[in-house]
């Protein structure tokens, strides 16, 4: 429990804030840090905002970002302006689809995915999930990277595997 314990020194007034403990005091740091961001729930496919990481059990997928061109072309990253169009899960890519699966079978109700949580569109709100983006990482309770480059009968044992070249 916080208790704050008032003082006055001879030269200026000055409190101290006692915690119940080193958990509490790292919650309330590191709360004042973020920024509000987006998470996708991985049932419906709606983005749904926190203010904390630590308020929510969540996934995130780290990927290098494709260049296709348009919503026709199967390497299309959806933004956050796309998904908020959605009318249903299946409305959401291959690989937006996957990872909430994935993200569903180690019990996690949402995932974070710049491409399409991150309002792009919106300098202010890119600046701040950049300054957010270790906080929201290191606070996920599992974290997946998507290797397009990388085919799925790949031995990542090997010396010259696509795995340990890929750009991820």
């Amino acid at each position: 429990a916080l208790e704050i314990i008032a003082a006055r020194g001879s030269a200026s007034d000055f409190f101290l804030v006692r915690l119940g403990s080193t958990r509490e005091l790292y919650s309330i740091l590191t709360e004042a840090l973020y920024s509000t961001m987006r998470l996708l729930n991985t049932h419906t496919g709606r983005l749904v905002p926190f203010s904390s990481p630590l308020d929510v059990t969540y996934a995130a997928l780290s990927h290098v970002w494709s260049k296709g061109e348009g919503s026709g072309d199967p390497t299309h990253e959806q933004t956050y302006h796309e998904v908020l169009k959605i009318r249903s899960f299946e409305d959401l890519s291959q690989k937006i689809q996957n990872a909430c699966k994935a993200a569903k079978k180690d019990s996690c109700g949402y995932i974070w995915i710049d491409t399409c949580c991150i309002d792009q569109t919106s300098s202010a709100e890119v600046s701040e999930a950049i300054n957010s983006m270790y906080a929201w990482y290191s606070h996920s309770k599992v974290c997946y990277a998507y290797l397009a480059d990388v085919d799925n009968r790949d031995n990542p044992g090997l010396e010259d595997s696509q795995f340990r070249k890929s750009k991820l």
